[in-house]
C-alpha cells in the first residue's frame, strides 16, 4: 500500500542520513482544507462566520495513519528533529486558512509564499529544528 511504502521508504531513508551523521529535520506535513481560500471567503461573506478556520481534531481525522508513521518515527529515530508545520497555521484546536491579515494557502493544500515564509521561520527559530 502507500502507506507502507511511506513507512518503508521514511525508514530507510532518515535511517541513512542518520547513520551518515547528518542532521535531519522532519517537517510534518500542514493540514488539507476541505475548500480553496477563495471559496471559504465565499462563504463566510454568506454565512457571516469564518469558513475558513476549522476544528483541528477533524480535519487531522483522515490522516491519522499518517500521524502514525510519523509517531513510530519519533520512537524508532530519538535523535531525529521534527518541526511541525501544522503548528504554524493551528492553534491547540483550530487551523486557520489566515491569520486576520494574510493568507498561509494558495489553494487547499499548498501554502503561500507568506505561509512558506512562516514556515521556514519556525524551522530557523532556536528550537525549531532547523
Amino acid at each position: 500500500t502507500e502507506l507502507e511504502a511511506l513507512d518503508a521508504g521514511l525508514d530507510a531513508l532518515i535511517g541513512a542520513l542518520l547513520e551518515s551523521g547528518k542532521k535531519v529535520v522532519y517537517v510534518i506535513d500542514i493540514p488539507y482544507f476541505p475548500d480553496t481560500p477563495e471559496v471559504c471567503q465565499t462563504k463566510s461573506a454568506v454565512s457571516k462566520t469564518d469558513q475558513c478556520v476549522l476544528e483541528r481534531s477533524d480535519m487531522n481525522r483522515p490522516f491519522k495513519p499518517y500521524f502514525q508513521v510519523v509517531d513510530k518515527l519519533k520512537r524508532k529515530y530519538p535523535t531525529l528533529a521534527f518541526l511541525n508545520a501544522e503548528d504554524v497555521v493551528c492553534s491547540k484546536n483550530q487551523c486557520a486558512q489566515h491569520d486576520g491579515n494574510h493568507y498561509f494557502y494558495i489553494d487547499r493544500d499548498h501554502l503561500s509564499v507568506y505561509g512558506s515564509e512562516k514556515v521556514l521561520a519556525r524551522l530557523l527559530a532556536p528550537g525549531g529544528g532547523g
